[in-house]
Formats: C-alpha cells, structure tokens, sequence
C-alpha cells in the first residue's frame, strides 16, 4: 500500500467509524451484493482541490455510477457522444442543496447469473422508497433499516416501481 493509501484508510478509521454497516439491511447494514440497501450503498470520494466543491460536501440524492461519466464530460469539457446515457450530470448536487434535483427511480440487480430470474436480487430505488425482489415495499424516511414491509399500505407506489422495473429489464 502507498502512503496516499494507507493515509486515506487512517481518515476513514478515524472520521467514519460510526457508519459502519453491521447486519444484513439498510443503513444498519448490508451483505456486497444484497438486494437491500446497505449491499449496494457505497462511498463516492471526489477531490478535485480546484474544483471548488465545498469542502466535506455530501449529497443526500439517489446517484449511481452511472452518473459519473456524464458528470466527468460535463466538467472536463468535452463533447459527449450523441448517445443516450442511462446517468444524469450530477453537478448541481455537487455545488448545490439539489432542491431542483428530479426525483428519478434507478434500478439494480445483482443476480450474477447467466440467465437472470425475473424480479429476483433486484431493487428499484428513489430517494424515499425502495421495491426489493418485486414484493417488499420499503419507506426509508421511515424505516432506514428496511424492516416493515408497506407495499399494502402504499400500492400506487408499489404499482409505479414495478412498472419502472418491467421497463428498466425490457430494454
């Protein structure tokens, strides 16, 4: 390990020992390539010292991977390609409070599997909910961990969800 390396894992112990996640769901925990949210919520580190990000920045809105391109293109200046990215530019979140960032839904599936089975090890995310598996409806205003099934409670949310997964697996 370099010592860009082993300074980066001292600030981690030392700032980030309070979010480690622990069990098997949400912000309390999740297993790498669990349905729930803690198997696929990661850290994204940008130091960019003259970029004039505000220092500690954290944006609080649903981003992906995806999204790291086109925000890239957007901020090297260069010219994108004429295709349609599946990522959005997420420069607003980064200098702003995002209070005009779009509510959008990402899907992601962790099957790793030749022929993937419908609806299973996938999530449909917003900034609110969460569809696992096409069956289990969570509210993380509410519920961060995951825990109490709403998909009875709020079927029009259920509905919508699993519409965008059936649109997101036929493309």
């Amino acid at each position: 390990m370099d010592k860009a390396g082993a300074y980066y894992l001292d600030w981690v112990s030392e700032h980030v020992r309070d979010y480690t996640l622990k069990n098997d769901r949400g912000y309390d925990g999740g297993m790498k390539n669990s349905e729930y949210d803690g198997g696929h919520r990661v850290p994204f580190i940008i130091r960019w010292p003259n970029g004039k990000i505000e220092a500690g920045k954290s944006v609080e809105h649903l981003t992906a991977h995806i999204d790291i391109l086109p925000t890239f293109i957007e901020h090297c200046g260069l010219n994108a390609p004429d295709i349609e990215f599946d990522g959005s530019n997420i420069s607003d979140l980064l200098y702003t409070f995002g209070d005009e960032w779009p509510d959008r839904a990402l899907v992601v599936e962790s099957q790793r599997v030749v022929d993937p089975i419908k609806w299973r090890k996938s999530a449909v995310m917003t900034d609110r909910w969460r569809l696992v598996n096409g069956k289990e409806l969570f509210d993380l205003e509410a519920d961060p961990k995951q825990t109490n099934d709403v998909a009875a409670q709020y079927p029009e949310v259920f509905e919508r969800l699993l519409k965008q997964l059936e649109a997101d697996v036929s493309r």
